[in-house]
């Protein structure tokens, strides 16, 4: 599961942002369950502590920006929900590799998780139900200086809470090395196309 924690930024007027998660199936990627609330980050970790019971304790990768620590905090203390990612990194001070837990959003993980949710929308989009998923990818649009992001009154906390999921799967099936992979920038879906077609050839 992946799951944005609402940070309370205005998205207009009338309404703030939302806590959002998706449940995927870690062999084939098919979304499985989705939340989606105006909740604090505590009760939003007990929901997500009940679909992640139903659904076989699936392992929960929060981002830990913002509001995302007390999410975490609160899934292993009050819920005891053992079932939580985490993201290993290179801790350049002790020079060595850590382990915390949830999902970093950062200038390096972002383009890479959103690349990865890119190339699994385009192969299996017949493996996403989520209709409010797909009202999000249509108002995601490049800002003004190339990155991808909600447009202005929109919202990307489904996108966000995907890409999470997507790029956290890839990891615990051994594709994805969070430490050696190389950053890269944000790849447009037609070129990702041309790609697939370059290696059809």
């Amino acid at each position: 599961m992946g799951a944005d924690i609402a940070t309370g930024r205005t998205v207009s007027s009338e309404e703030t942002d939302w806590n959002a998660a998706t449940c995927v199936d870690l062999e084939t990627g098919e979304q499985v369950a989705s939340l989606h609330a105006h909740s604090s980050p505590e009760e939003f970790a007990y929901d997500l502590a009940d679909v992640g019971s139903y659904y076989n304790n699936a392992l929960i990768a929060v981002e830990r920006t913002g509001d995302g620590g007390t999410t975490v905090l609160t899934l292993k203390g009050e819920c005891r929900y053992g079932a939580i990612y985490k993201h290993r990194d290179w801790w350049k001070r002790e020079r060595k590799i850590v382990e915390v837990e949830g999902f970093p959003t950062t200038v390096k993980t972002r383009p890479i998780a959103l690349n990865k949710l890119n190339r699994f929308v385009t192969d299996s989009p017949e493996l996403l139900w989520e209709e409010g998923f797909f009202a999000e990818a249509l108002t995601f649009v490049r800002d003004e200086k190339g990155r991808p992001a909600a447009s202005t009154g929109a919202h990307d906390d489904r996108i966000s809470a995907g890409w999470i999921a997507y790029y956290c799967r890839l990891v615990v099936l051994g594709y994805l090395d969070p430490i050696s992979v190389p950053a890269e920038g944000y790849i447009p879906s037609d070129r990702l196309i041309d790609e697939d077609e370059a290696e059809s050839e």
